[in-house]
């Protein structure tokens, strides 16, 4: 699936289409739709004097004196059609640690 993310992320419509054979001629299908992120390429990651990650395409991390993350929030640069902006407020969160 070919995607123009050179200039923006894109929050971009997709479609998994599932068939499974159960029998002569007949068929389950499962059709999902849904949304993913896929950030501007390339994607920039900063990092404190530590090494935590501070930001990457899509969210920023803020963490406390002991290296803990506290907060993740989506990033609002640029903003990306109806991509949702979100904000947590964390006792440690994994998906900051890069």
């Amino acid at each position: 699936m070919a995607v123009d993310n050179s200039a923006n992320p894109v929050w971009l419509g997709i479609t998994n289409v599932a068939v499974l054979p159960v029998g002569s001629g007949q068929y389950v299908v499962s059709n999902i739709t849904g949304k993913v992120f896929v950030p501007k390429t390339p994607e920039a990651f900063t990092y404190d004097a530590d090494g935590n990650l501070t930001s990457n395409g899509r969210r920023t991390c803020t963490w406390d004196a002991g290296n803990r993350s506290v907060k993740l929030e989506s990033r609002s640069d640029p903003r990306v059609g109806s991509c949702p902006t979100r904000q947590w407020a964390l006792a440690a969160y994994a998906a900051c640690r890069g």
